[in-house]
């Protein structure tokens, strides 16, 4: 349970770093769900409610996108406890950990493409 929470807090403390850098363009997290069917192990009736989550998800970061960039933190930070909240209502315990770790990692690993993005710019115009 303890791991869980830190993950959880991993993923939304992420998010918050993520925005940060204003206006700049975020990409949308879309894992497949046939991709997500066969790494969660998940049975026929959570592959209808996790495409449907994952559909959701995905339309909703789409909108924030053209948002203003002072409300973006915030709304997509909304959005991945909302996310969180109705995978873990969804999936077995072992499988949410195991989404919880995978939408941490995948928004660490944007955060790391923009800063890279963000250094090799500043480089450029030197």
């Amino acid at each position: 349970m303890k791991r869980l929470i830190l993950a959880v807090v991993a993923v939304l403390a992420s998010t918050t770093m993520m925005f940060a850098q204003g206006d700049k363009d975020m990409r949308v997290f879309n894992a497949s769900s046939s991709k997500l069917e066969n790494y969660l192990a998940l049975t026929s009736d959570q592959v209808v409610k996790v495409d449907r989550i994952n559909d959701y998800f995905v339309k909703m970061q789409k909108a924030i996108t053209t948002m203003d960039p002072t409300k973006r933190d915030a709304n997509f930070r909304n959005l991945v406890a909302s996310n969180l909240i109705l995978m873990k209502k969804t999936l077995k315990p072992a499988q949410y950990n195991k989404y919880a770790r995978l939408l941490s990692i995948s928004i660490d690993n944007q955060m790391f493409e923009d800063s890279r993005a963000i250094n090799g710019n500043q480089l450029a115009e030197k």
